[in-house]
């Protein structure tokens, strides 16, 4: 039944996406440098090199995961192919860094680490900005570090634990302009936990970021649940990945681009 709903839901969201009629020069400027940001930076290619050397690992890699991230367990797959489920796409890779260049964050706390492709791209828009990062799968937070430490990244931490011991922890440091990505347990009940503890504790100016809300039926209604919730902050929806600004656009707004 997903796959059905999943394709009327695409065709709502393109049907809004034309009548899209978001005019704000905060989603003009979002357009301009963020979702249109520039394809040619130096930092991609590096980051590209990492990806193509952590996708050719052939070692078997150890599927204990605390979140809810693949719909088929395999019982044995190597690192390599691990890598190419867990590790977002370029094209989410350069929102992420054109979001972090553009609006500038005091803080990153990202949860789901994986083997750390992600949090390049946010690590590495802003190398004066702290990421703190989450990972329940201990092999994969290792390979994330070693990579870290291979291009010789300051500004990360990585968190060694599940999500849910975590929050008490990284709420501690959302003070000033605070970027969250949340990438890890795909499910409606964690992803509003998630929310609901960031919103809670964060700044006027605090950015969420939620990658996958298009992935699951309870992603979905999380993801309209969050939107529902958050009347009066700007909410843009990408599809694949949603973003809500809190305190930027007076009386709040939905864009689709």
């Amino acid at each position: 039944m997903y796959p059905l709903q999943l394709l009327f839901h695409f065709l709502k969201y393109l049907f809004r996406k034309v009548g899209n009629s978001c005019n704000h020069p905060f989603i003009i400027d979002f357009q301009k440098y963020v979702l249109h940001g520039s394809k040619h930076v130096e930092a991609f290619e590096t980051i590209s090199n990492i990806r193509n050397r952590l996708t050719r690992q052939v070692d078997l890699a150890d599927l204990h995961d605390e979140g809810a991230g693949s719909r088929k367990r395999r019982l044995q797959v190597s690192l390599g192919k691990k890598a190419r489920m867990v590790s977002v796409p370029h094209a989410t890779g350069r929102l992420l860094f054109h979001l972090v260049c553009h609006y500038k964050p005091d803080t990153i706390i990202e949860l789901g680490t994986a083997m750390g492709v992600s949090t390049l791209y946010l690590a590495m828009g802003r190398p004066e900005t702290q990421v703190f990062s989450v990972e329940g799968n201990r092999q994969l937070a290792l390979i994330a570090k070693s990579v870290f430490e291979s291009l010789k990244l300051n500004n990360i931490k990585v968190i060694i634990n599940n999500f849910e011991d975590t929050l008490e922890q990284l709420i501690q440091h959302m003070s000033g302009r605070v970027l969250v990505f949340i990438d890890g347990n795909h499910t409606r009940e964690a992803v509003l936990r998630y929310y609901n503890t960031f919103a809670k504790n964060g700044g006027a100016n605090t950015i969420l970021v939620f990658d996958d809300i298009t992935w699951s039926t309870g992603m979905m209604e999380a993801w309209q649940t969050i939107c529902s919730l958050e009347k009066k902050s700007c909410k843009i929806d990408l599809f694949k990945a949603g973003i809500v600004f809190r305190n930027q656009v007076p009386g709040g707004c939905m864009c689709y681009l």
